[in-house]
């Protein structure tokens, strides 16, 4: 697998090719979560890696982001809580 080739699957999954579009520009495209992917898949890629292990370790990589965005999530959530509680 080549990167193009993983970076292309990724975008398929996300609204107007924006990855593909942060990826090939390597320019802003107003989209900071497109241009995150672009680069999080992008330096994490490993060339000799099998196409299998390649797409394991991008979804890997793209787990451990969802987490931490999830615990961003949580932590906004718990600050709006105490907000409306005051």
């Amino acid at each position: 697998m080549k990167k193009l080739d993983l970076i292309m699957a990724a975008s398929a999954g996300y609204p107007d090719d924006l990855v593909l579009q942060a990826f090939k520009t390597k320019d802003r495209v107003g989209d900071g979560l497109a241009e995150f992917i672009a680069n999080e898949l992008s330096e994490t890629f490993v060339d000799y890696l099998s196409t299998t292990e390649q797409l394991k370790s991008a979804l890997t990589t793209l787990v451990r982001a969802s987490e931490e965005l999830s615990a961003v999530i949580v932590a906004i959530e718990e600050q709006l809580k105490e907000e409306v509680e005051k």
